[in-house]
C-alpha cells in the first residue's frame, strides 16, 4: 500500500480499491482503507461480501476528495 501511494503521489493519479473483501484477510492485521491513506484514492465496499449477507445491495464509496465526492453526488441524483 505504501508504495503504491507514493508512486500515485509521485505522478498525481487516482486510486480506485475495490475493497469489497476487506475483512476476510487470513491474517488477523488490520489494513486502512485506501480512502483513510491517499487523498486522491476512492474505496468501495459492501455488505454482501465481506459480512456474508448475499442478496444485500448495500456498499459504499468513501473519498476524502471533495471534488470527487461531489462529482458522484450528482451523477447519483441524476441517476437516481
Amino acid at each position: 500500500m505504501k508504495i503504491i501511494t507514493e508512486m500515485a503521489r509521485k505522478h498525481n493519479i487516482y486510486i480506485f480499491c475495490d475493497e469489497v473483501y476487506k475483512g476476510l484477510e487470513l491474517d488477523k492485521i488490520k489494513r486502512p482503507w485506501f480512502a483513510d491513506v491517499y487523498e486522491k484514492s476512492v474505496s468501495l465496499g459492501v455488505m454482501s461480501k465481506s459480512y456474508g449477507l448475499a442478496g444485500l445491495r448495500i456498499g459504499w464509496i468513501a473519498t476524502k476528495d471533495e471534488e470527487i465526492l461531489e462529482k458522484m453526488i450528482s451523477y447519483k441524483k441524476a441517476a437516481g
